[in-house]
């Protein structure tokens, strides 16, 4: 499915208020690692807005994937959450932030606020999976001091007991920061007039932020990014890779394989041993090595030939370049590998071949 705009969030805003406010966006869960470039590449989405992010039990979304979709031509804006981290770290390569979140991990300063604004944990919160709408489960810190500054403004605390009780809160560890915690604390202290007050209306600096920047999204900007250059490391193009999605040829292959049960079972033992190889050792050669030796092995031995081979496996360059290097780091493998191990391992594959017998034979 294609679609054109995307915006990623979980506890800081309901699904309901998002499209209200950005209608036609496709609103999807708190981004994970992969989830940008599987927008862009896979839906071909041309504005992502980042709000919130999932951190605790999977990778968080990747920087390097931002960077790529900028320089693919793609608008992205972050605010509130993990997308006022993302942008503050990525403003000067052209991610748009916004709101008061933003600027404060941008300036290191949260307005009303001595210390320095700095800590991820001051936006985070645990929240309900997605069949329970997200709903937050804790709140977060930032929206804790911005209700205490409220609370200051309304002249139900003074300043220094407004710092004591944030204090206390950034004490704890961010699932336990609750605001029935805080008017707990509160209690404690005497400060009976700011229970009754906190049973007020919610406040929340990271939804007006998020709303801010929805509506930030739905204004025209043609402006590119920054000019910078994207490294293609080789963690990036394992990253790709491992996303890749398979070709119609790839898929018959495949199918084909598939009907053969002992040649499936052998490719996907090879396969796990590659991929294993692969995520142990990242050292191997690289450059115009790590080229001539994959060509020289296939016998590639002018462009024409290359451009053939590449035409008739369906492949573009990038990914000849991908074989060439994750060859290159399977025979430093192997190399490095060398020895008793290596000896005993081979020797077992014999046996389970049954080829070592037959070997012993022909050379008596």
């Amino acid at each position: 499915m294609t679609v054109n705009t995307v915006v990623f969030v979980g506890p800081t805003l309901e699904r309901a208020v998002v499209e209200a406010t950005a209608p036609g966006a496709n609103v999807w869960g708190p981004a994970r690692q992969g989830d940008v470039f599987h927008a862009v590449r896979d839906h071909g989405a041309r504005v992502i807005g980042l709000i919130d992010g999932a951190f605790l039990d999977v990778p968080a979304v990747w920087h390097r994937e931002i960077l790529w979709a900028l320089k693919s031509g793609v608008r992205v804006f972050g605010a509130a959450s993990m997308g006022a981290l993302r942008a503050a770290e990525l403003h000067s390569f052209g991610m748009q932030g916004v709101g008061t979140i933003f600027e404060a991990y941008r300036s290191g300063v949260l307005p009303g606020w001595a210390e320095t604004f700095e800590d991820d944990d001051e936006v985070a919160v645990v929240h309900a999976p997605k069949e329970l709408g997200y709903r937050p489960l804790s709140d977060a810190m930032v929206d804790i001091r911005f209700t205490l500054a409220e609370a200051v403004g309304s002249g139900v605390l003074t300043e220094g007991s407004r710092d004591a009780l944030a204090a206390r809160m950034k004490a704890l560890h961010f699932p336990d920061r609750r605001m029935e915690r805080l008017k707990e604390i509160a209690a404690e202290l005497g400060h009976a007039h700011l229970v009754g007050w906190l049973d007020g209306p919610k406040l929340s600096l990271k939804a007006l932020d998020a709303v801010c920047m929805l509506q930030a999204m739905r204004q025209e900007n043609d402006a590119a990014a920054p000019p910078f250059q994207l490294q293609q490391a080789l963690t990036w193009s394992r990253f790709v890779a491992s996303s890749r999605r398979l070709g119609q040829r790839e898929r018959e292959a495949l199918v084909a394989v598939g009907q053969n049960p002992g040649s499936l079972a052998g490719l996907e033992r090879e396969a796990l041993g590659r991929m294993d190889s692969l995520r142990a050792h990242t050292a191997g050669l690289k450059g115009s090595r790590a080229l001539s030796a994959f060509f020289g092995d296939k016998g590639l031995e002018s462009r024409e030939a290359i451009v053939a081979w590449a035409s008739d496996n369906k492949i573009d360059y990038a990914t000849v370049l991908r074989l060439a290097e994750e060859e290159a780091l399977l025979q430093s493998a192997v190399r490095h590998s060398r020895g008793a191990a290596m000896d005993g391992a081979i020797a077992d594959l014999l046996i389970l071949k049954e080829q070592l017998a037959s070997t012993s034979r022909g050379a008596q």
